[in-house]
This record gives structure tokens, C-alpha cells and sequence, in this order.
């Protein structure tokens, strides 16, 4: 194997560590990101005043599931064909990638509640 990909013991136990920098990266930035989604795409789930369901998940899909999403581009096909093809993809990744969202929120949510306990263990062991 390749001395590149290789990692010592310390890397990689430094990546599992309940740091600052995770804190902030992965539960406070997603959960700014997930509120500002909520109260600026509002205007687009909300349905007479309910909430439209399909509209909401199809929401968090595409924008927290752009990397993981797949579109098909078909060759040879009317620029009609072609687009509604790549719609049909962005639609049908959207909804599998609202799973994506609601495992990035649940993410966001244990690390605001971890890092804090984390750090009065960290207090209380030093003591």
C-alpha cells in the first residue's frame, strides 16, 4: 500500500475527537444551514397556509443532497427530451436525498448535544 494512504493511529484517532472545529463545522454550521433553508424556502412548502410535505422533503433533498445526487444527461435526444430527463433525475434524487438530509440533521443535533457534555467530562476528569 501506498505510504499516502496510509494513517497513523494518531491521525485517525484525532479524526473521531469531539473538537471545536467539528463542533462548529458539523453541528453548528448545519444547523444555521437547516433554520436559513427552513425560513428562506417557506414560501415554497407552504401550501394554503399548510404544509406541503412533498415540497419540504423534496427541498432539503436537493440542497443538502447535490454532492450524493446523480443526473443522466441522455445523448442523441431533443433539447425537450434532454431536459425533462435531467428534471426527472434532480426530482427523484431530491426525495432519496432528504434521507441524506435527515441523517446530516441528526448529525448537527448529536454534536450540539455531545460537545458541550464532552467538555465538562474533559473539566471534571481533569479536577
Amino acid at each position: 500500500m501506498d505510504s499516502r494512504y496510509k494513517k497513523t493511529m494518531d491521525e485517525m484517532g484525532k479524526e473521531k475527537t469531539m473538537t471545536l472545529k467539528n463542533y462548529i463545522r458539523k453541528g453548528v454550521l448545519t444547523a444555521v444551514v437547516f433554520i436559513l433553508i427552513g425560513y428562506l424556502g417557506k414560501n415554497f412548502y407552504m401550501a394554503d397556509g399548510k404544509m406541503d410535505w412533498f415540497r419540504f422533503a423534496l427541498l432539503y433533498g436537493i440542497l443538502m443532497g447535490i454532492p450524493h445526487m446523480l443526473v443522466v444527461v441522455p445523448l442523441r435526444w431533443d433539447i425537450s427530451g434532454t431536459i425533462g430527463m435531467v428534471v426527472f433525475c434532480v426530482l427523484v434524487g431530491g426525495l432519496f436525498d432528504c434521507i441524506i438530509a435527515v441523517g446530516l440533521a441528526a448529525r448537527a443535533a448529536f454534536y450540539l448535544a455531545a460537545y458541550p457534555i464532552c467538555q465538562v467530562v474533559r473539566v471534571v476528569r481533569q479536577q
